[in-house]
């Protein structure tokens, strides 16, 4: 059985409404690693071969929830042979993630003719491999999407579209912050994942005014709906990985790609790139590139 990823349906039950009680997500913070390789308007930036990470820290509110979507990116697909309503256990491998054929066939239709449509299909093969599942539960394949039928309770947060194409980009993870019969305490998320939609205050299932980021909290956490909670998202890091300030690509129309320029015996000189994931700040370069060389803005390069 093959499944087409669409936006989950996600059972949100605030009391006061979806709109007044999903706080907006706060900006993402960067990981050290990621700091200090230039800035047009200070040090001279420079090409740089170190780690990449991302990391947001997210305000959000508790919420009970009775599923949990299974991939986590759009243009993803779940390949499978089990069937529509069989029970799994925790850890259990439901299938594999695959990049949707239709998607793979049209970037390698324009491979040849832009560099990003290239990068891109690169940046979804990294999401491609087995899918576990992340609860006990109940699986529903014959819907719009893969997901597992496990109730329990969700940190819940409205995102950014920008923060929605970051999260989509490459794995994270999560931890919450909430407030239990103990006190307030750390967990990991079981599993994390997006949703569009949830309940107006009638109950009936609608668009939601913004995506919806879901930390499910593990089954020994005691606490309740309606709480306010900070879910942490970690992205998977990247070890020795060439990185450039966004500011220093360029984009060349002619070809459809980007490139940097970097100083060659005091001389500019300009080179194509393949990129990698971002953080909005700096991203990752998947092309050679010479360590250390100076960067130009794109502009300055004659």
């Amino acid at each position: 059985m093959i499944l087409r990823l669409r936006s989950s349906a996600a059972i949100v039950a605030l009391a006061t409404g979806l709109t007044a009680c999903t706080p907006t997500a706060t900006v993402p913070t960067m990981q050290p690693a990621s700091a200090g390789i230039g800035d047009p308007s200070g040090d001279v930036a420079v090409v740089r071969r170190e780690a990449f990470q991302m990391t947001f820290k997210l305000q959000g509110v508790s919420a009970e929830s009775d599923t949990i979507s299974l991939l986590s990116n759009r243009q993803m697909m779940l390949v499978t042979s089990r069937v529509d309503g069989e029970r799994v256990d925790e850890g259990a491998i439901v299938g594999d993630a695959v990049v949707d054929p239709t998607v793979a066939a049209a970037l390698q239709a324009r491979n040849a003719h832009s560099s990003i449509d290239q990068s891109r299909l690169q940046q979804l093969r990294t999401l491609e491999g087995p899918v576990t599942a992340p609860v006990g539960g109940i699986l529903q394949l014959g819907g719009s999407a893969p997901e597992l039928r496990t109730a329990g309770i969700d940190v819940v947060v409205s995102l950014t579209p920008i923060q929605q194409l970051r999260y989509e980009s490459i794995p994270f993870t999560g931890r919450a912050t909430i407030e239990t019969t103990v006190g307030t305490r750390q967990v990991d998320c079981a599993a994390v994942w997006i949703s569009t939609t949830g309940p107006d205050r009638t109950g009936d299932v609608v668009e939601a005014p913004a995506p919806l980021l879901h930390c499910r909290l593990p089954g020994f956490v005691e606490t309740a709906a309606g709480l306010r909670g900070l879910v942490t998202l970690t992205s998977e890091r990247f070890d020795s990985v060439i990185v450039i300030p966004n500011l220093y690509i360029g984009y060349d129309q002619t070809v459809d790609g980007y490139y940097v320029t970097v100083l060659e015996n005091d001389q500019p000189v300009k080179i194509p790139v393949t990129v990698g994931v971002t953080d909005g700040v700096v991203r990752v370069i998947t092309s050679d590139l010479p360590v250390g060389a100076t960067l130009l803005l794109p502009g300055d390069d004659g």
